[in-house]
């Protein structure tokens, strides 16, 4: 169990420095936890995943055991707090004093939170481009009943077919002011022949009217 654990343990730093070397720093980190006492190397992959809350003007490269510890305070206060990673003093002397294994440990805590944050930030998205899906397909079926409904409203009222055909038998229809479907032009087409037709009769009843005349003549 014990070999388990240590294998483990040496998986997850292997992993961390890779992570570590894949990030731009401003110096590459020869030793960690020497070159991670002063903060700056902190402030900078912070600067990378929370930028607003961090300002690298804040973060000099310093020596003393007193400045470290004042630039990680500084971070302290103003980013790890409020990305809930606050550090304790006595983690803090540690992290400036160069106590091994301390930075490794932080930077295993923050590579774990950035890791599930950015699988919450998935979930988000997916969830919020699933609910804009679905926003979508309602505005697709709301904008088909919305056709529907105006395509309803401007179809012509029915026509009542004995109105048209009292109307189609006088000389003074309007037209103009009937309702012009299909089924209402064919009627009056139809009425239009008859009254072709009624009028050729007509004329042809009074030619033989008149020949008739002459004949009694």
């Amino acid at each position: 169990m014990a070999d388990k654990n240590v294998e483990n343990s040496e998986n997850q730093l292997e992993e961390l420095y890779t992570w570590i070397s894949g990030i731009p720093l401003s110096k590459p980190t020869k030793n960690l936890t020497r070159d991670f006492s002063d903060a700056v190397i902190m402030a900078e992959i912070l600067k990378l995943y929370c930028p607003r809350y961090v300002d690298l003007h804040n973060y000099v490269p310093v020596n003393s055991l007193t400045a470290k510890k004042e630039n990680w305070n500084i971070l302290n206060r103003k980013v790890l707090s409020k990305i809930n990673m606050k550090l304790t003093k006595d983690v803090i002397h540690q992290l400036a004093n160069c106590q091994p294994g301390t930075a490794e440990h932080v930077l295993l805590e923050l590579k774990k939170k950035i890791s599930k944050d950015s699988e919450h930030q998935k979930s988000q998205d997916l969830t919020y481009n699933d609910k804009e899906n679905d926003s979508i397909e309602e505005g697709k079926i709301d904008e088909h009943s919305m056709n529907n409904t105006l395509s309803k409203s401007l179809m012509p009222p029915p026509v009542n077919r004995s109105t048209l055909k009292a109307q189609g038998t006088s000389e003074n229809i309007n037209v103009e002011d009937a309702v012009l479907d299909p089924v209402y032009m064919k009627w009056i087409q139809e009425i239009r022949e008859m009254e072709d037709i009624i009028c050729s009769l007509t004329h042809k009843i009074t030619y033989l009217k008149s020949v008739m005349k002459l004949k009694d003549l």
